[in-house]
């Protein structure tokens, strides 16, 4: 059989959604994901599949960026908000060279986490999830995605060396300034969302349930402005001699470079919840965990995080 290797089809493609463009560390990865359950029978065990629910699936690890807050939408959220709603929001996929996919109707679904740290690449892995097109009929491909024209030589929109953050960063909490080892500050961002669908339509929507946010670091130093020993100021800062049922201590975590121009990041209404001491080859001060509390305002929900500069 002959091979013609115009035919065989790799090479690198950008993302394009809600007015940003991104390239990606890694390979983006878009799943195409169909599911189906069985009919079962107690004579012949599962005897035929339908089709129960779809959606595209759309993976990458962002080399930069243009706007933070197109990229973590959900600090504002209110328990149940629908993150879709009536207005479909398209990505497109636009290889190098090959055909672009747009899928219709996507968001944001797994937040990319943020590594501040004087190397490496700020933002990890994150995922766009695209579901049915708004009022439309499931059973046409369109209402989930197209194929355009193939081309070739396209550009790929979304490199800005400017937005490829390294410093030197800090952290500052409860009158804490903490140094963090060579592996740096790392934020995690944990969504959960609920699946909306019904009897005779796969998943349309999905609503806003839970954003819990988290910094976890090990420190290589940990000062205030009354120093004491490295065990017993590191022992300080955890929650430990609180009475049972009390809040624990609540202040901004605060991460910032010490460069004019360089990213902050907040982390409001943050305690900490694991330390370590290690003996051993390693640093005395272990990992670290800082996490958030929602809290009311207003009967409104406080955002978890902000994001400025120095």
């Amino acid at each position: 059989m002959n091979v013609k290797r115009d035919k065989i089809l790799s090479g690198p493609g950008s993302i394009g959604w809600n007015s940003i463009n991104l390239l990606s560390q890694e390979d983006i990865n878009v799943d195409f994901i169909s599911e189906f359950e069985a009919i079962k029978s107690s004579a012949f065990g599962p005897i035929r599949h339908q089709f129960k629910d779809g959606r595209v699936e759309i993976s990458l690890s962002p080399l930069n960026f243009t706007s933070l807050a197109t990229l973590y939408p959900y600090a504002t959220k209110m328990f149940m908000d629908r993150i879709y709603g009536t207005t479909d929001l398209p990505l497109v996929v636009t290889p190098r060279n090959g055909a672009p996919v747009t899928v219709v109707n996507a968001q944001i679904t797994k937040l990319p986490g943020i590594k501040y740290a004087a190397k490496g690449s700020m933002l990890k892995a994150m995922m766009f999830t695209g579901l049915l097109a708004y009022n439309t009929d499931p059973a046409t491909l369109a209402n989930w995605y197209t194929v355009g024209s193939v081309g070739s030589n396209a550009t790929l929109a979304g490199y800005d060396l400017t937005k490829i953050f390294n410093s030197r960063y800090s952290l500052v909490w409860n009158g804490l300034t903490i140094l963090a080892d060579d592996a740096g500050f790392d934020v995690e961002f944990d969504l959960k969302l609920d699946h909306i669908k019904g009897d005779v339509t796969p998943t349309i929507d999905m609503a806003f349930v839970e954003l819990v946010c988290r910094i976890k670091f090990t420190p290589i130093t940990v000062t205030n402005a009354t120093p004491t020993t490295g065990e017993a100021q590191y022992i300080g800062s955890l929650p430990f001699g609180t009475q049972i049922g009390a809040d624990p201590t609540y202040s901004s975590a605060v991460i910032s470079g010490d460069t004019s121009g360089d990213q902050t990041f907040t982390l409001a209404n943050a305690y900490v919840s694991k330390g370590q001491l290690r003996y051993g080859k390693n640093l005395r001060q272990g990992p670290v965990t800082i996490e958030q509390t929602r809290t009311v305002t207003s009967n409104l929900l406080v955002a978890p995080y902000t994001f400025g500069t120095v």
